[in-house]
């Protein structure tokens, strides 16, 4: 959320623009970081990244992206 407000208040940019940057920037950063994990995890990210950055912007809030991501974290869990 913060960079959607950098982008829109310092460059004046229009808040869907804003939004879809910002998903890129956390979804490209999130896939690189969990290339160190198993590849299945990675994988998993090229889908989850950007479903859970979009509900995080559109609900304004953290915690629904949060515990999707604490479900799935179980999930991968108790599969091993």
């Amino acid at each position: 959320m913060g960079i959607v407000y950098v982008i829109t208040k310092k460059e004046g940019m229009s808040r869907k623009s804003a939004e879809k940057i910002a998903i890129s920037f956390v979804w490209i950063f999130e896939v690189v970081f969990h290339f160190i994990k198993p590849e299945m995890e990675a994988l998993g990210m090229l889908a989850g990244s950007p479903l859970l950055s979009y509900i995080a912007l559109r609900t304004n809030s953290i915690w629904i992206a949060f515990f999707l991501h604490l479900c799935v974290e179980f999930i991968f869990i108790f599969s091993i």
